[in-house]
């Protein structure tokens, strides 16, 4: 028994032991008074920041009961016009596309009867009208007796996200197309390539055989005959003509530069043959007689060194022209 002290007497009485024991008591329960004042200081502290972090998400964290009532939703609703007070003790689907109805009940009453947790897409609206892509992320909350008490989730829109999916898709659907087009084109540009190539190879033969054929002839000609091409270079230059020179043809082939005239003149200078393929080179006084009839030269000439011995010629020159109509060759 514990006897308090009085105002006369300013002493206790009773057993040391009972004094001590309380004593010990009230300091347990005064260690168990601060303890409780720093738990809840901790958890007071805890609390604003785990609302300063909920309240800062760009997500959407609710809560609603089996009725689809929602409990309890974050701040981050405002960015969609709406304040935590309109949405609270409304119906989730109030906020939801009546295009999603359907779909969003029947996840709920999955949730309800099976519980477990679900992600799909879900089309909201704003406060303002505006549909926007929410991706949520739900999940049903068991009492002890495994009964679905009520569902919490995640919402994060994916608006931007898939639009700027789709842009891309998009992009590479039309890049893909222009890519298949253009492969066609080339595909058709190299077949005709192909065929055209063939044709100027079958004309190159034909050309071939043809020139082939023509310096054959004209090789064979009695008459003394050389051929040079627009540039001046000899390109054929017949057995006769070597006959008539002493030149043979594999030393006078691809010469310029009037090389030609040497065995008839002893120097480098324009003749017949050169009038025809630049008639302003013409020079009527390097010759006995001199006519023009068309496009074709006759003259007569003299040769003072022809075979080291002087002799009176007479030729004529013609230009050839190419299936151009220009001159190709003389």
């Amino acid at each position: 028994m514990v006897h308090y002290m009085n105002s006369q007497d300013h002493h206790v009485n009773g057993p040391p032991e009972d004094i001590n024991v309380l004593k010990a008591r009230i300091r347990e329960l005064e260690q168990r008074v601060a303890e409780g004042e720093a738990i809840r200081e901790s958890l007071a502290i805890s609390e604003v920041k785990f609302k300063t972090i909920i309240d800062n998400l760009k997500d959407i964290i609710f809560t609603h009961d089996v009725n689809g009532t929602v409990i309890y939703v974050t701040s981050s609703v405002e960015q969609y016009g709406y304040s935590a007070d309109d949405i609270l003790g409304q119906n989730m689907l109030d906020f939801v596309h009546p295009d999603d109805w359907q779909m969003v009940s029947e996840i709920h009453n999955h949730f309800i009867n099976f519980g477990g947790e679900m992600a799909f897409v879900v089309k909201l609206l704003t406060r303002s009208g505006q549909v926007r892509l929410i991706e949520d992320h739900a999940k049903a909350v068991l009492n002890r007796e495994g009964k679905v008490t009520h569902v919490v989730g995640i919402l994060r829109d994916i608006t931007d996200k898939v639009a700027t999916k789709e842009a891309l898709e998009n992009m590479n659907a039309q890049l893909e197309k222009r890519v298949s087009e253009r492969t066609m084109e080339l595909s058709k540009v190299y077949e005709d390539l192909k065929i055209e190539m063939k044709k100027r190879k079958r004309a190159e033969d034909a050309k071939g055989k043809s020139e082939h054929l023509l310096s054959a002839v004209i090789d064979f000609l009695p008459d003394p005959t050389f051929v040079i091409d627009a540039n001046g270079m000899v390109i054929v230059w017949n057995h006769a003509m070597e006959e008539l020179t002493g030149v043979e043809t594999s030393s006078i082939l691809e010469k310029g530069d009037y090389e030609y005239s040497l065995p008839f003149y002893g120097i480098k200078r324009p003749v017949l043959i050169d009038f025809a393929l630049c008639p302003t080179k013409r020079q009527d006084d390097k010759y006995l007689g001199i006519t023009k009839k068309g496009d074709t030269f006759i003259a007569e000439a003299f040769a003072p060194l022809l075979k080291s011995k002087p002799t009176y010629l007479w030729g004529i020159a013609k230009p050839y022209y190419g299936s151009k109509g220009k001159v190709d060759r003389d």
